[in-house]
Protein backbone atom coordinates (compact mmCIF):
# COMPACT_ATOMS: atom_id res chain seq x y z
CA UNK A 1 0.00 0.00 0.00
CA UNK A 2 1.42 3.35 -1.01
CA UNK A 3 0.98 6.55 1.01
CA UNK A 4 -1.79 8.83 -0.23
CA UNK A 5 -1.83 12.61 -0.09
CA UNK A 6 -3.80 12.34 3.17
CA UNK A 7 -1.33 9.95 4.84
CA UNK A 8 1.89 11.37 3.42
CA UNK A 9 2.40 13.83 6.31
CA UNK A 10 2.65 10.84 8.65
CA UNK A 11 5.77 9.76 6.81
CA UNK A 12 7.26 13.21 6.12
CA UNK A 13 7.32 14.52 9.67
CA UNK A 14 10.16 13.93 12.05
CA UNK A 15 10.07 10.24 12.98
CA UNK A 16 10.99 10.96 16.60
CA UNK A 17 7.57 12.53 17.27
CA UNK A 18 5.06 10.00 18.63
CA UNK A 19 2.24 9.04 16.28
CA UNK A 20 -0.36 10.30 18.77
CA UNK A 21 1.32 13.72 18.71
CA UNK A 22 1.31 13.81 14.92
CA UNK A 23 -2.36 12.78 14.68
CA UNK A 24 -3.91 14.78 17.49
CA UNK A 25 -6.38 17.54 16.58
CA UNK A 26 -4.91 21.02 16.46
CA UNK A 27 -8.24 22.84 16.56
CA UNK A 28 -11.71 22.04 17.90
CA UNK A 29 -13.10 21.67 14.37
CA UNK A 30 -10.76 18.67 13.90
CA UNK A 31 -12.47 16.69 16.69
CA UNK A 32 -15.05 14.30 15.24
CA UNK A 33 -17.79 12.37 17.02
CA UNK A 34 -17.66 14.14 20.39
CA UNK A 35 -20.39 16.76 19.88
CA UNK A 36 -21.56 16.44 23.50
CA UNK A 37 -18.08 17.48 24.66
CA UNK A 38 -17.74 20.36 22.22
CA UNK A 39 -21.09 22.03 22.89
CA UNK A 40 -20.75 25.64 24.11
CA UNK A 41 -22.16 24.68 27.54
CA UNK A 42 -19.87 21.65 27.97
CA UNK A 43 -16.72 22.05 30.11
CA UNK A 44 -14.26 22.36 27.16
CA UNK A 45 -16.51 24.94 25.48
CA UNK A 46 -16.74 26.96 28.69
CA UNK A 47 -12.96 26.81 29.11
CA UNK A 48 -12.43 28.16 25.59
CA UNK A 49 -15.06 30.89 26.02
CA UNK A 50 -13.51 32.05 29.30
CA UNK A 51 -9.97 31.82 27.88
CA UNK A 52 -8.94 29.73 30.90
CA UNK A 53 -7.46 26.70 29.24
CA UNK A 54 -6.01 23.75 31.08
CA UNK A 55 -4.85 20.31 30.13
CA UNK A 56 -7.20 17.37 29.76
CA UNK A 57 -6.92 13.83 28.52
CA UNK A 58 -10.19 12.50 27.15
CA UNK A 59 -10.37 8.73 27.16
CA UNK A 60 -13.12 6.16 27.02
CA UNK A 61 -15.66 4.78 24.58
CA UNK A 62 -15.41 6.61 21.28
CA UNK A 63 -11.87 7.88 21.91
CA UNK A 64 -10.10 5.88 19.25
Amino acid sequence: MEPTEATLPLFDEEPARPLADRLRPTQLEDVVGQDHLLAPDAPPGRMVASQRLGSAILWGPGCE
